[in-house]
């Protein structure tokens, strides 16, 4: 998926994190990340695909995108095609997007983006502030407190795909974005998608109301600073059907991606290990290797009740 470019967690905080869940979801029927993954050598390529289940209804799902714990002098958000099949690449290759801004208040910034290249065969609507605009993918910039910076902290695709990150640290003026939770109704698939019909802001209080093609809704509210960015969903479409979020991203080695690893409370494993499933209802995919693609994109924690 094309780039957007527009804190330290302490180990033992995400294991405290982790281990909440062994009474939170205590009396549920057990919610689980299924390992549909496949390797590749191209790092453009989102090989890794976790759908996140429940044989109940899932009401609140929280992802929360969080600065990489390990530390780095040199960051590199630029993509990297050496490993990729560019015969088959160049058959969609991009073309120029066009950008609106739809909303500007001076602290929030949200712009409607269209592809010419995109690959669902629909455009959603998106409305922000009385204005109203078709398009493939909504960016969100916020400002940043005490600074006269604007970074991009989320973008949500048309066919449900979510990407956050926080704010920068200090001295930094943007970070890469990395990994993504495909929020919505989207059955498991190679490449999984859950149609967005239009999406609905509202500028004052924050909120974002998703409705998907197929049906159900989604109220997603963000909010970001330079620890992490958080957004809390109320679900409002079928979950005991198809999974409720799907983790997207890419490993090619250690090193060389987006993700690396899935904590749990069962304990920590390779994201392409050898697992079938994990039991929730909270995970933490992360990097314990210092990555020379993305190297700033955050570490992404899902749970779910």
């Amino acid at each position: 998926m094309t780039d957007l470019r527009c804190r330290v967690w302490p180990w033992i905080t995400g294991l405290l994190w982790l281990g909440a869940a062994s009474t939170a979801g205590a009396g549920k029927p057990p919610v689980v990340a299924l390992n549909h993954s496949s390797t590749t050598t191209c790092a453009e390529e989102d090989n890794v695909n976790v759908p996140l289940t429940a044989p109940r209804q899932v009401r609140k799902v929280t992802v929360t995108a969080s600065h990489p714990r390990y530390g780095f002098e040199t960051d590199n958000c630029q993509p990297d095609f050496s490993g990729c099949d560019l015969a088959r690449m160049a058959e969609d290759e991009p073309k120029p997007v066009t950008s609106f801004t739809i909303f500007d208040d001076g602290v929030n910034v949200f712009r409607v983006c269209s592809d010419p290249g995109w690959w669902r065969p629909y455009a959603m609507t998106v409305t922000a502030g009385g204005g109203i605009c078709p398009g493939h993918f909504l960016v969100w910039a916020c400002k940043i407190r005490d600074e006269a910076s604007w970074p991009e902290c989320a973008v949500l695709y048309q066919d449900g795909n979510l990407r956050l990150k926080p704010h920068p640290p200090k001295g930094r003026s943007d970070c890469c974005y990395g990994s993504s939770v495909l929020v919505g109704p989207a059955p498991v698939a190679e490449r999984p998608c859950a149609d967005v019909e239009r999406i609905d802001v509202d500028v004052r209080k924050g909120v974002w109301q998703v409705t998907y093609r197929q049906g159900g809704t989604a109220a997603l509210r963000l909010k970001v600073d330079r620890k992490r960015a958080v957004v809390k969903i109320s679900v409002g479409y079928a979950t005991d059907v198809h999974p409720f979020a799907t983790f997207r991203s890419m490993w090619v080695a250690d090193g060389h991606a987006d993700v690396d690893s899935i904590g749990t409370r069962s304990g920590v494993f390779p994201i392409l290990g050898s697992w079938d499933e994990l039991a929730g209802p909270k995970w933490f995919f992360h990097r314990q290797t210092a990555s020379d693609h993305n190297t700033s994109a955050p570490d992404i924690a899902v749970s779910a009740q």
